[in-house]
């Protein structure tokens, strides 16, 4: 494969040995594929159609018998030229005997030069020799790359621009593809999350396009990597979904999108166990949503009593507290532990996506209470730990 800038020049050396070698029985063809579509560049030493309308094109044969060399040089180099250049050797009635294929790749970068001399070698004795020009691109190495939230299609790709958010409903199959216009030569494409290789979770799909004349065709390379049901977990969330494309030679162009995970309230709650009689004993929980909770309150009892945030209810009330990434910590509180306290209560948060409940037990210590040697009446924590006898 040859990268060339638009400008350049370029000569492919066919070098082939043969016994009683004919050049009128043994035609050598120099052929030029683009996307399948085949032209013949020379009968001989003479150029055809449409190739003859320019002076650019050189076909030269050296003969030093048993060694034969056919030789094409391009000069002033366009896109149009890109393709795959092909030397036939050919026996009597057009069979192949040999045969040498070298893809060139004409990009519009403008670049500095400095001479390379390349040597290629086929296992048929057969060889393809140019001088190239190593050059640092000053171009981007693709059109455009763009990540979209769509089921994939062969239609043309008409949107150039990338989606920078990338919302999923946690363990739901949803479509999503990286599109990446032009490159040449087609890009290698990698897409990660985080540090995260998926690439393998996407179909890839090349569509090619051709524009002009036959043998002198614009060829466009769109790219797509796709799949209709991606799946991401919360622990995606807030990572950078990015896809990467690489054209050799040229460098490398990015698209990004951030990862936004809808999941349901997940709720955890701390074990809850107190005294009786204890004062302003509470019970807490720490919520984690995507988004956000829109309503979050505390079921008392089986009777339906509700508190919500600002209220005060049997004595009962709560406080919300706002931790951030870590989440939104909820804690009822009630006035004093009494024997009845000692039951059930149900912590219940929802956002857009769901609503979710979680049960927990306020337990009474019946072990080790300070407060065994009283006979009569009961004892109160104060500040500090210690405690004091309270008549009944």
């Amino acid at each position: 494969m040859h990268v060339l800038n638009a400008g350049d020049d370029i000569s492919l050396q066919c070098e082939f040995y043969m016994e009683r070698f004919n050049l009128f029985y043994n035609p050598i063809l120099w052929q030029k594929v683009q996307y399948h579509e085949l032209s013949e560049l020379n009968i001989m030493g003479n150029i055809k159609p449409p190739f003859d309308v320019t002076d650019k094109f050189k076909v030269s044969f050296n003969p030093q018998p048993p060694r034969f060399m056919l030789g094409l040089s391009i000069t002033n180099l366009s896109l149009e030229d890109s393709g795959n250049y092909t030397c036939d050797v050919r026996a009597p009635g057009s069979a192949l005997l040999g045969q040498l294929s070298g893809f060139l790749y004409v990009s519009p970068s403008i670049c500095r030069y400095v001479d390379l001399p390349v040597l290629f070698y086929l296992s048929m004795s057969v060889c393809l020799s140019n001088s190239l020009s190593l050059c640092l691109s000053k171009t981007a190495p693709v059109d455009n790359i763009a990540i979209f939230e769509e089921k994939f299609s062969r239609q043309s790709h008409t949107k150039h621009s990338s989606s920078t958010t990338l919302s999923f409903m946690e363990n739901t199959p949803k479509p999503l593809q990286c599109v990446i216009t032009g490159g040449n030569p087609p890009p290698d494409v990698t897409i990660t999350i985080g540090r995260r290789d998926v690439t393998t979770h996407f179909h890839l799909e090349t569509l090619p396009r051709l524009s002009g004349v036959k043998g002198f065709r614009l060829m466009k390379t769109t790219t797509v990597l796709w799949t209709d049901s991606f799946v991401v977990s919360r622990q995606d969330d807030g990572k950078r979904f990015k896809c990467r494309a690489v054209v050799a030679g040229l460098g490398t162009q990015t698209a990004v999108a951030r990862i936004q995970v809808n999941y349901a309230p997940i709720v955890s709650c701390n074990t809850a166990m107190s005294y009786l009689w204890d004062k302003n004993v509470n019970l807490s929980c720490t919520i984690r949503a995507s988004p956000g909770v829109t309503a979050l309150f505390w079921m008392l009892d089986s009777n339906g009593t509700v508190v919500s945030e600002g209220e005060v209810i049997n004595e009962y009330w709560i406080i919300n507290i706002d931790q951030g990434s870590e989440g939104l910590i909820s804690r009822l509180y009630l006035r004093q532990a009494k024997p009845d306290s000692f039951r059930t209560y149900t912590i219940v948060a929802e956002n857009s996506v769901a609503v979710t409940t979680r049960s927990i037990e306020l337990t009474q210590y019946l072990e080790g209470k300070p407060w065994d040697f009283l006979t009569c009446g009961h004892a109160e924590r104060e500040v500090g730990g210690s405690y004091r006898a309270v008549a009944l």
